[in-house]
């Protein structure tokens, strides 16, 4: 009889909770005189205005695919669960929109929440409204205790809810305005998008690759068509809810696709443990062989990133050929074991993805994220492959998981991750006295960044404890 799969997978939670930290990372970076690939490409220093005409793309323009790539990634592993368990198709599909919704509630929560959007000055009722409505999300999004009866458990929704809804309605905004609908987070209103389109496509390609890069194409072709006059045009250009829905969102399905066959390609090596041998197979080749795979993945990521932006295109083919190959003749030796198979197939689809997004640089006029070209999703789902294929080294095949303790548990806890910062641990500090006073010690933009790692490691830390006391927030 096999074995229940494993719960989860040490090393896509990790990828997961590598790319929110770097998502804050990135926006706690002070704009200033630093080199550029410390910042979008496209928003270059000293001015950080928006300049199309520079190409390539850098680690913060990649993080946002990254954790779109790990989201797609985690589809086939909680929605085969519950299939396998003999769940019934549409409590599924409600549980999806369910999802969509919370997550459309958390963009626009968030953004009326924020500080510098209730007052551009950040004064002391602007933070502590932030407070307020961080507290206010842990009724809200927690995960009940199971022990909990369901009138407790409504009791306890009925005010975070409530509560939420309070806070809105009493919150004004520099343009005397108050609760709007457009006021929202487009990058949690993207996710919203993908966690309902996503999950749907899986659903009806599931176990069926050939339709998924079906799939893939067909938003391709919606894409291409809409940037000529007609009716793609036409509806691509339009949206009955356009503060939640615009057809242009459905290009990050071309990252989001991607992820979910290598969710697949995990969840089937999963699977495959049977009951007898429900311990891991331990990886052939000695320990070393394997930290020398991460570290060329590692390598390769950082360079395919930097020759984006230096334009060494077809260097990056070559350099990419000539250390995938390396890895596979690493690994052939053991090309039956299931850790070198699951590595070797995820390389091999990162290997696809990436050549995809390297032959793509030409069209569209270069690698971008601003305006987004085609080759960007596909390079950033070929680079997401090889950085879920390096995490699981340590995470999943070595058993090395403490080494990743941190990232594991902020990965499953992403959505205090992303706002434990801006609405909580900046505000209680400016309240006390001690945002500005660490703001003086810190001036300039290299003392800055070393002031945004120092707050992304306290979140990091604050959200490993909060992980540690099974306190989660979940749509």
């Amino acid at each position: 009889m096999s074995a229940a799969p494993p719960s989860r997978s040490e090393g896509l939670d990790a990828l997961r909770g590598l790319a929110i930290l770097l998502m804050v990372l990135s926006g706690s970076i002070p704009w200033g005189n630093l080199p550029g690939w410390m910042y979008h490409a496209q928003n270059p220093p000293p001015t950080h205005a928006v300049n199309t005409a520079i190409l390539g793309i850098t680690w913060v323009d990649w993080v946002f695919p990254l954790f779109l790539f790990a989201m797609g990634a985690a589809f086939p592993l909680a929605l085969n669960r519950r299939l396998d368990a003999g769940g019934r198709l549409l409590p599924i599909l409600g549980a999806i929109f369910q999802r969509g919704f919370l997550l459309a509630f958390f963009a626009i929560y968030h953004q009326h929440v924020m500080p510098h959007v209730i007052d551009p000055q950040r004064g002391p009722g602007a933070q502590g409204a932030a407070i307020v409505g961080f507290l206010l999300l842990f009724p809200v999004f927690m995960l009940l205790p199971k022990q909990w009866s369901w009138q407790t458990k409504l009791a306890v929704r009925a005010a975070g809810w409530t509560g939420a809804v309070l806070l809105l309605s009493l919150l004004s905004y520099p343009d005397d305005s108050g609760f709007r609908l457009g006021r929202s987070n487009i990058i949690l209103v993207v996710l919203a998008n993908m966690a309902v389109f996503g999950s749907l496509l899986w659903l009806v390609s599931r176990n069926n690759l050939a339709l998924r890069l079906g799939l893939i194409g067909l938003v391709v072709a919606v894409r291409l068509g809409a940037q000529e006059e007609g009716w793609i045009a036409a509806w691509y250009g339009s949206s009955p809810l356009p503060w939640i829905f615009q057809p242009r969102y459905l290009q990050y399905l071309c990252i989001v696709l991607p992820g979910t066959i290598a969710g697949e390609i995990l969840w089937q090596q999963m699977r495959s443990r049977t009951a007898a041998a429900t311990t891991r197979p331990a990886p052939p080749g000695g320990e070393a062989r394997w930290w020398l795979v991460f570290g060329l993945l590692t390598a390769l990521i950082g360079f395919v990133l930097a020759a984006t932006m230096a334009r060494w295109i077809p260097q990056s083919v070559a350099v990419a050929a000539v250390v995938l190959g390396g890895i596979f003749r690493l690994l052939r030796d053991h090309a039956a074991h299931p850790s070198v198979t699951l590595l070797r197939t995820l390389l091999g689809w990162g290997a696809f993805f990436l050549l995809l997004g390297l032959v793509l640089d030409p069209y569209e006029g270069g690698i971008k994220k601003t305006p987004a070209t085609l080759s960007y999703y596909f390079l950033s789902s070929g680079l997401s492959f090889l950085g879920l294929a390096a995490l699981l080294i340590p995470g999943d095949l070595l058993g090395r998981g403490r080494s990743l303790g941190l990232l594991v548990r902020n990965g499953q806890n992403p959505m205090i991750a992303y706002v434990g910062s801006g609405l909580f641990i900046v505000p209680l500090f400016t309240l006390i006295g001690l945002h500005g006073w660490i703001h003086q010690l810190t001036p300039g933009p290299w003392l800055g960044t070393l002031r945004g790692i120092a707050y992304t490691l306290l979140l990091a830390f604050m959200v490993d404890a909060l992980t540690r006391l099974r306190v989660f927030w979940r749509t």
